[in-house]
């Protein structure tokens, strides 16, 4: 899906952004493509149906900050006692089990904010070091329908990622710019540079939309509203139906690389990312124990998040499903494995991470290639603060 495509479809009263900056946006997003052979191609481009926005939007729509910043919907949670790591299936039994108890909760708005990083590698081949800069997307859905969305998208400057790689960096006399590979597919690469500035930050974007329905943002799975969610069942068998008929939909709009014979492929990616949405506790327990029997076997263990929240990693154990995935890394496309990451007590997604399964390029194998972590997430009764002078009136931007 094209991303420009993609927002407009979310904000279909927004004013288009200028050429030049739009420009800036797509060399900003195909530093680091996303590729996967065709039979699966789909999942990875409207599965960052979010952060493609977020990096859109950020380009594209120049507005002041938020006065002040909302409090934290969710707080880190300490990491296990456990000395050492578990791992193994049983883990999302017995996560399922407990989400199960949890009750329903509601307010004003559903509220995420999610953090996205890519590493760029930059610097002479015998001494390689990661750059990179991390897009901070908060989106407010209304409980109510046909209240206003907001979404505000912040961006920080470029800098090496690690202190290794700010060593590196001061080693080669600390460079206050770096040239990147930008919108090219390998082997036609010549005049495709983009230059990165130290420092340098995509103006903030602070949109606003109404829904006459109250549909969310995210359509990896599908055009989704809140009540629509609410209302899922939690039976094994009827919810399987039911995204057997998410899948029809898919097939039916022409989603690249999807099969009406290809449900179960569906549900390799569906099921995880319905773990992020706002679904009440029992659908999400059902949806845990459908993860843990997905086709091919997943694998699970215990981990800390970058927040420092106990939290479980999960991936694909077939490793033909695994390496059919590509990313674009310094020019040339690498195979790697994709982690989802689930918070231990409340079962909700809140990070995902595509790790290189080799050695490249001097980095080691289980390089992060790209991490977006969900630092917030939940039902909340407190109002989006918008910038001063800006009133929300139909679907608008704030300058």
């Amino acid at each position: 899906m094209d991303e420009i495509t993609l927002l407009a479809s979310s904000l279909p009263d927004a004013p288009p952004p200028e050429p030049e900056v739009v420009a800036r946006a797509r060399a900003r997003l195909t530093a680091h493509q996303v590729r996967r052979r065709p039979r699966h191609t789909w999942a990875l481009i409207i599965g960052a149906a979010t952060a493609t926005a977020a990096v859109v939007t950020a380009a594209a729509l120049a507005a002041t900050l938020l006065a002040h910043a909302p409090a934290p919907v969710s707080a880190p949670v300490p990491a296990s006692a456990s000395p050492t790591p578990r791992s193994g299936t049983r883990l999302l039994l017995e996560l399922a089990d407990r989400v199960e108890r949890l009750p329903v909760e509601t307010g004003a708005y559903w509220r995420t904010r999610t953090l996205s990083r890519e590493p760029i590698p930059v610097g002479p081949a015998s001494a390689r070091y990661l750059i990179d800069s991390t897009l901070d997307m908060r989106e407010w859905t209304p409980a109510k329908p046909g209240a206003h969305s907001v979404q505000e998208v912040r961006s920080t400057g470029y800098e090496p990622l690690t202190s290794q790689d700010e060593r590196t960096w001061r080693e080669q006399g600390s460079p206050k710019q770096w040239k990147v590979p930008a919108g090219c597919v390998p082997p036609k690469l010549s005049g495709c540079d983009h230059t990165l500035t130290e420092g340098e930050r995509m103006p903030p974007g602070f949109t606003f939309w109404v829904s006459s329905k109250g549909q969310l943002l995210d359509h990896s799975v599908s055009s989704f509203t809140l009540a629509e969610l609410a209302a899922l069942p939690a039976d094994p068998a009827i919810l399987r139906k039911r995204l057997a008929g998410y899948h029809a939909a898919q097939v039916k709009r022409g989603i690249k690389g999807l099969s009406k014979d290809g449900l179960e492929e569906f549900l390799v990616e569906a099921v995880p990312k319905m773990l992020g949405l706002p679904v009440r506790p029992a659908v999400r327990a059902t949806l845990l124990r459908m993860y843990a029997e997905l086709p091919g076997g997943v694998a699970v263990r215990e981990i800390v998040d970058p927040l420092g929240r106990s939290a479980l990693a999960v991936d694909l154990r077939d490793n033909k499903l695994r390496e059919t995935t590509q990313l674009m890394f310094d020019s040339h496309e690498v195979p790697v494995t994709h982690q989802t990451v689930l918070d231990s007590l409340t079962g909700m997604r809140v990070g995902a991470q595509y790790l290189t399964v080799r050695e490249e390029d001097g980095f080691p194998k289980g390089t992060v290639l790209i991490d977006t972590t969900v630092s917030e997430v939940g039902w909340t009764d407190e109002r989006p603060v918008l910038p001063s002078g800006c009133r929300l009136k139909g679907n608008g931007v704030c300058r």
